[in-house]
């Protein structure tokens, strides 16, 4: 099975995370460059280090079905955090990272936006990274949404035009609305 990144994911580049130290307001902060946003979110924020844990926690899951042969998931996607250039609002961007392949027990994979916060990486850039330090995981089953906790998360709080708007750019439902 082709696990290429579909030309709708890029798109999509599903809400890139960045956890701002400074911030402190409950209404997220949003900052846009071109087509990409990104959203700040304080470190403490007790729900998204949740999140956090339990990606890390489940990670066999995604590996499984991201290794299966048989699979009919598509879109396999890892949020990783990146350290950021020195001055920025963040300490850590979160990116999602596609195209994930193993190689000698290291994973690599493709960044999928243009980083906010680190002038030395762009979109399409292969990186490596450490799968245990991943701070979410997704891939879409039939139409769903598997794992992607973060963007549920983000999913819950946009109004209901936004979130038909977003179903309709990502190519995916999420369960449980």
């Amino acid at each position: 099975m082709d696990r290429k990144i579909k030309k709708g994911f890029i798109i999509i580049f599903l809400i890139t995370l960045s956890f701002n130290i400074v911030a402190c307001s409950k209404s997220l902060p949003k900052e846009t460059k071109g087509n990409d946003s990104i959203i700040n979110v304080k470190s403490e924020d007790e729900e998204m280090n949740l999140i956090i844990e339990q990606a890390r926690e489940t990670i066999d899951e995604f590996l499984k079905e991201l290794n299966d042969p048989d699979t009919k998931g598509i879109d396999f996607a890892v949020k990783y955090p990146f350290d950021t250039d020195p001055g920025s609002k963040s300490s850590k961007e979160h990116i999602w990272i596609v195209n994930i392949e193993r190689n000698n027990d290291k994973y690599h994979g493709i960044i999928s936006n243009d980083p906010f916060y680190i002038k030395n990486m762009k979109m399409g850039d292969k990186v490596e990274f450490d799968v245990n330090k991943i701070s979410d995981w997704k891939y879409v089953k039939d139409g769903f949404l598997v794992g992607g906790k973060s963007i549920v998360y983000f999913y819950n709080q946009m109004s209901e035009k936004e979130k038909k708007n977003f179903e309709k750019e990502a190519g995916f439902k999420i369960k449980g609305k």
